[in-house]
C-alpha cells in the first residue's frame, strides 16, 4: 500500500491512456477516465501529476 495518492480526471477515453502513463486508469464515461498515481514519496507523485499536466496524452 502507498501512502501518497494523487487521482486526475482527464478527458480522454481509457484505452488511449492505459499504458502511457504509469498509473491505474478507471473509465470514467465513453470520453473521459480517472488515473491514480501513487507512490511512497509525496513529491514523487506531485511531479508524475505536474508532467502529465504540462503535456498531451
Amino acid at each position: 500500500m502507498w501512502p501518497y495518492e494523487g487521482r486526475f480526471l482527464l478527458h480522454a477515453p481509457a484505452d488511449q491512456v492505459a499504458g502511457r502513463i504509469p498509473g491505474t486508469v478507471e473509465p470514467v464515461g465513453e470520453h473521459s477516465c480517472l488515473l491514480v498515481l501513487r507512490g511512497d514519496e509525496k513529491e514523487r507523485v506531485r511531479a508524475l501529476g505536474r508532467r502529465l499536466l504540462s503535456s498531451r496524452i
